[in-house]
């Protein structure tokens, strides 16, 4: 720093005070940019712990996963929770998502569904287009009842499986994702397929169902 003083005083021909000041205006600058520096690095090191830190938990996660597919009495439904916490994609099912999707229709008659619409919205598009008589609420609650609910009063176990069986009074066997049931050894046309829903455990069968028993 005197070194600094002594060379201005002789070049500039400035006043010891002018020369102090100009020192010290330097220091203060060059204090400034040590500390912009410092802070810089700071902020990368923070941002480096919390990508850490993101790691580790992930990492805590995955063995989580691993011990819940590992010890799943239903794999599908596990896997499907797992893809939903870490992808955030939101599997309503386990065929397909519930993100919004572009919809390719052709009607000879140009009777074109427009704008956003919900997939129970294109669900009574096609029934109008097909002309089933009655309304869609109708026709659902025909064909699509709580198991439970139709067959109150009626013993009912659901043999499970990779497609489950529900079988009404140890004589009609109605088997999940098919459009038939069974009797006497013989299939027997539904006119809708039974489903069923892991989640609630639950068979959702027409109404025909209660007619065969």
């Amino acid at each position: 720093v005197q070194t600094a003083k002594a060379e201005l005083i002789a070049r500039f021909e400035l006043s010891d005070a002018q020369a102090q000041a100009i020192v010290d205006m330097r220091l203060r600058a060059l204090t400034g940019l040590e500390r912009e520096k410092l802070e810089n690095e700071y902020k990368e090191l923070e941002a480096k712990i919390a990508e850490l830190k993101a790691i580790l938990a992930v990492r805590g996660l995955v063995e989580d996963d691993y011990m819940k597919v590992q010890f799943s009495d239903n794999l599908k439904s596990v896997v499907m929770d797992i893809l939903n916490a870490h992808t955030h994609i939101g599997y309503s099912n386990g065929s397909h998502t519930s993100e919004d999707v572009f919809l390719a229709v052709y009607n000879p008659n140009n009777q074109r569904p427009t704008g956003f619409l919900e997939s129970t919205e294109m669900a009574g598009y096609m029934f109008d287009l097909l002309g089933v008589p009655g309304s869609l609420k109708e026709l659902t609650s025909n064909i699509y009842v709580k198991s439970d609910v139709l067959l109150a009063g009626h013993e009912c176990v659901v043999e499970p499986g990779k497609e489950p069986v529900l079988v009404v009074d140890g004589k009609v066997r109605v088997p999940a994702n098919r459009s038939y049931v069974e009797k006497d050894g013989k299939k027997i046309q539904l006119s809708s397929v039974s489903v069923y829903v892991p989640k609630n455990k639950t068979f959702y069968i027409s109404k025909e169902v209660l007619g065969l028993l």
